[in-house]
């Protein structure tokens, strides 16, 4: 560039008007094999640049000039002799690579996908190959690749293989392809909550339950578009049966249920329909599956207990105060002098209104319980369960069941509780049962004696420590 004048150099040679003297992309063609496949293209452009300098003797600085390869740098052209037809730029630890011909027609594969790394295998015998297997995808053209299921990176690849070049931006990284590699799943890896129900009439695929969740592990399996591969998890995060799920039909079959009996409503539509005089009927998409993402808990889990006799379990095992490993307690409660307005009430749980006052707990004064190594009793309505305030503290709802009137009445004159209400408490679980029933993450057996309750409901509580929690993440059309 010092050699050259930098800028000057270009304002000297009229920029473009260079390129075109030099016959710009007919010159890299040549390059590249494409319009000679002699590969004679170097000794002709040497032709065009003594032509080129006859012409322009009176400009001191083309006689000066050492080769065309020192104007070729000058527009970051990297490749002078034969080619294949792929350009490589190395910038610090990504490489920018152009890649023509196709990504799987050059003998590239490809392995990962959602919630995995994606990256390529080289099966090319070409020395000049720019990709090397072990390279970590990051971008396809100017798309980022990350959240990309393994069907959606396979129909990206081929779209952009129809055109004359395509950009891809890697790094290499072996270390994490031999890890990938050898792990089980080499494709896809994240979770699914299903919003509807579905049954099965096939040997090999998946039924399962509107509220379930799904791991899915292949979106194109054995390169069939249009089904996933995916298991079920239970309460504890591990995988039991797999098979396969139609993506495709079941979000057919949604659409014309929506559109035939009005439920849209009932699920989150991502495109609206319209119809006008010039427009036709708009797709409707439903929501199928809502990503989620698996937290595992690292503190005791706040509890609420709700159910036949639960304000006096509640104090019962708070008064207990610890078993073996489990202690419990109440979260201090504050009180505010007048009602509390939607602002006031972003970090509050236990919200109750007296005459002349509200008491409530604050979401860090659980937490700080939690810290501590208490499981922190929580004196919750089922109508509050679904508040956004409860539900990022992912405390564990056990239901407390009774089945009949004698038990109730034992429990009580063996925990010296005055008789009375037996009935009521009965009805109250029930009914709790029959409305708040997918809220709960477990239910208690109501025993004889408040010991022997006691004693269950420590055992539930231990059971339910481990299980995993879910974590709505926002949908990706990705998916």
């Amino acid at each position: 560039l010092d050699d050259y004048q930098g800028k000057t150099l270009l304002d000297d040679y009229q920029g473009k008007t260079l390129l075109d003297d030099y016959q710009g992309k007919t010159l890299l063609d040549d390059y590249q094999g494409k319009s000679n496949p002699q590969h004679n293209g170097y000794d002709r452009a040497m032709g065009r640049r003594k032509a080129f300098i006859r012409r322009n003797r009176s400009r001191p600085q083309v006689r000066h000039s050492r080769s065309l390869e020192s104007i070729f740098r000058l527009y970051d052209l990297q490749d002078f002799g034969p080619s294949s037809g792929d350009q490589e730029t190395i910038t610090k630890t990504q490489r920018s690579v152009v890649l023509s011909g196709g990504f799987f027609d050059s003998g590239h594969r490809m392995i990962g996908g959602r919630g995995n790394d994606v990256f390529i295998i080289c099966e090319s015998t070409r020395n000049t190959c720019p990709l090397k297997t072990g390279d970590q995808l990051i971008k396809i053209e100017a798309r980022t690749v990350a959240g990309m299921t393994h069907a959606t990176l396979i129909d990206t690849l081929r779209l952009h293989s129809m055109k004359d070049a395509m950009t891809l931006v890697v790094t290499s990284n072996m270390e994490g392809y031999e890890k990938l590699l050898n792990s089980k799943n080499i494709k896809d890896h994240f979770y699914v909550r299903a919003s509807f129900a579905s049954q099965s009439y096939g040997p090999k695929l998946l039924s399962f339950q509107k509220g379930d969740v799904l791991l899915v592990t292949d979106t194109c399996p054995e390169g069939r578009s249009g089904y996933w591969y995916t298991m079920k998890v239970t309460s504890d995060g591990h995988t039991t049966e797999g098979g396969y799920v139609p993506i495709e039909l079941i979000q057919s079959e949604l659409q014309e249920v929506g559109q035939q009996n009005s439920l849209a409503s009932k699920y989150q539509i991502l495109a609206s329909k319209s119809r006008t005089a010039s427009q036709p009927f708009k797709c409707v998409v439903f929501r199928c599956f809502q990503p989620v993402n698996l937290i595992k808990a690292t503190a005791p889990k706040p509890v609420i207990l709700l159910g036949a006799l639960e304000m006096e379990i509640r104090r019962s095992l708070v008064e207990l105060g610890s078993s073996g490993n489990l202690k419990f307690s109440y979260c201090p409660k504050r009180t505010a002098m007048s009602p509390l307005n939607a602002g006031e009430m972003e970090d509050k749980v236990e919200v109750m209104e007296g005459e002349g006052h509200v008491s409530y707990s604050t979401c860090q004064a659980v937490e700080e319980l939690m810290n501590k190594g208490y499981h922190c009793i929580l004196s919750v309505s089922p109508e509050q369960l679904s508040r956004k305030q409860v539900t990022k503290l992912k405390p564990m709802v056990l239901l407390l069941e009774c089945k009949a009137v004698k038990t109730i009445r034992s429990i009580m004159t063996s925990a010296n509780i005055p008789l009375g209400r037996e009935t009521m408490h009965l009805e109250r679980s029930k009914e709790l049962k029959a409305q708040y029933g997918s809220m709960f993450n477990g239910t208690i057996p109501l025993a004889s004696t408040m010991g022997n309750t006691l004693h269950s409901v420590c055992k539930a509580i231990c059971l339910h420590q481990d299980d995993v929690m879910w974590e709505d993440c926002p949908y990706d059309p990705l998916m």
